[in-house]
């Protein structure tokens, strides 16, 4: 793949030694940089070189010594600074080494933001360097041939994607209809884990452990599933858009697998202003480290910010809400657990408070059916469908695995459908084709939508049928049960 920048080296001869050690530092994170003492090849025509790496550069990494004397430099920035002119893409970033003070730098730099090495090793500056560096700019999506993204008359060979734009719509609510579809996003990739770790020790079960602050500052999600090993968290973690679920090959686990896109982590940036991950996979070493947002660089750490003990297998998460969102009157985090979690397997939920905990019961066993007057049961073998009649009108929560899909989901619903009727429909994992945001059914291959209206309404005639017979002497009650018996 090509990379996000152009970046162009410029530099006095006299500073090769700490420059060369600054580009391999950089280089080491995946960036590539025009740097002459390696870019170019026996044979080349330097001049000719310089001048295709100089036009073609987006960024003009600019290191200034004691002196800037140099004639090879002075051309280079003089060039840069036309560039930048012409193009206020283009960008200029001076960065004064050790030996240099302000007054080495050259009036015509004064009006780029740079930085100021305070030594030889000074890593922090240098990692600045290397996150400006990374802020992504148009990146190939198609397969790239030996580097080539432009045939030689420097026409396209592809599509290219703005990936800043791409994780902003991926991590906003242009896709979910609420920031807080992260939390079922995160507890949903615990469950995948879990049924993906196979051949648990003897009398070890599958458990989902969620802890909530009693401020809702915090959520921590632990488990007991698969982890991540380094080949797990370089392939697939960090691969906006490649779930892990694709590589499992076992039939058996691969359909009780939630996740499709490969895109619900990074959902969790909605609600989170820090996200500290603390994962171990089988007999491989434990991986610490923190996120602070989509476009910054991982921290590692060599112990775990979350305690969690070494040796155990399987991930801890724990998201630290944003302020803003801690501050809101309506944000409550146990809501949105018993709102999402509608009959998630082995979870357990506690609210830590500063002197004691607080068990917290999520499971809803009453299927949305416990104001009706008459409740049943239907079993499909790609569904579970509970049915009750209310005195009022009432919904037909759909859910995935447990998972809440939505309160109504209108494509399911036959035409005509009674308002007093509802419940909650639950179906298996990769029984229905869910929409990206989780929210909505489409057609799928395993069981298409008409099916599931008929169905719900052959269950409703029955239900229908049972209230009757219960309210045989009640003639209103007849009289409307059998207009819509008669219409559906």
């Amino acid at each position: 793949m090509e990379n996000k920048l152009k970046v162009f080296v410029s530099y006095n001869s006299k500073d090769l030694q700490i420059v060369e050690s600054i580009v391999r530092q950089i280089e080491s994170q995946g960036l590539e940089l025009f740097f002459d003492k390696k870019s170019l090849n026996l044979g080349d025509i330097i001049i000719d070189t310089l001048e295709k790496a100089l036009k073609t550069a987006n960024c003009f990494l600019v290191f200034i010594g004691k002196d800037m004397d140099g004639p090879w430099q002075n051309i280079e920035v003089k060039i840069a600074l036309h560039s930048c002119v012409n193009d206020k893409t283009k960008k200029i970033i001076p960065i004064l080494l050790p030996e240099a003070t302000d007054d080495f730098l050259p009036s015509f730099l004064n009006s780029f933001h740079g930085k100021k090495m305070k030594s030889v090793f000074d890593f922090s500056t240098i990692d600045e360097i290397i996150k400006q560096l990374s802020k992504s700019k148009l990146t190939p999506i198609y397969e790239v041939t030996n580097g080539q993204t432009e045939d030689k008359s420097g026409k396209p060979l592809g599509f290219k994607a703005h990936t800043e734009k791409i994780i902003e719509l991926l991590v906003g609510e242009s896709i979910y209809q609420s920031k807080f579809v992260a939390i079922r996003e995160l507890i949903q990739n615990a469950v995948d884990a879990c049924e993906r770790r196979a051949g648990m020790p003897s009398g070890e079960i599958h458990n989902i452990e969620i802890t909530v602050s009693y401020d809702n500052s915090s959520i921590e999600i632990s488990d007991n599933g698969e982890g991540m090993d380094l080949n797990l968290l370089r392939e697939n973690f960090v691969a906006i858009g490649k779930s892990i679920n694709e590589e499992v090959t076992d039939e058996n686990i691969r359909k009780k697998l939630i996740g499709k896109f490969g895109i619900g982590f990074i959902s969790t940036f909605m609600i989170a202003k820090s996200i500290e991950i603390s994962t171990q996979y089988s007999q491989k070493e434990q991986i610490n480290f923190t996120i602070t947002s989509t476009s910054e660089m991982f921290v590692y750490h060599d112990y775990s910010t979350v305690k969690r003990l070494n040796g155990f297998i399987g991930t801890t998460i724990k998201v630290n809400i944003k302020d803003e969102l801690i501050k809101s009157s309506d944000f409550d985090i146990i809501k949105y657990l018993k709102s999402y979690c509608r009959h998630v397997p082995y979870l357990k939920v506690k609210i830590l408070k500063p002197k004691s905990t607080t068990i917290v019961k999520l499971d809803n066993n009453d299927w949305n059916t416990y104001k009706t007057v008459i409740s049943k049961q239907f079993i499909h073998k790609n569904f579970i469908l509970c049915l009750g009649i209310s005195q009022a009108n009432i919904d037909l929560i759909c859910s995935n695995y447990g998972f809440l899909i939505n309160n109504n989901v209108e494509n399911i619903i036959p035409d005509h459908f009674p308002k007093f009727i509802g419940g909650e429909i639950n179906f298996e994992p990769n029984a229905v084709k869910l929409n990206i945001a989780r929210n909505d059914i489409i057609n799928g291959d395993t069981v298409d939508i008409d099916s599931i209206k008929k169905f719900i309404n052959k269950s409703v005639r029955e239900i229908i049928i049972s209230f009757y017979r219960m309210n045989n002497k009640n003639k209103d009650a007849k009289k409307t049960l059998e207009i819509f018996c008669y219409i559906i």
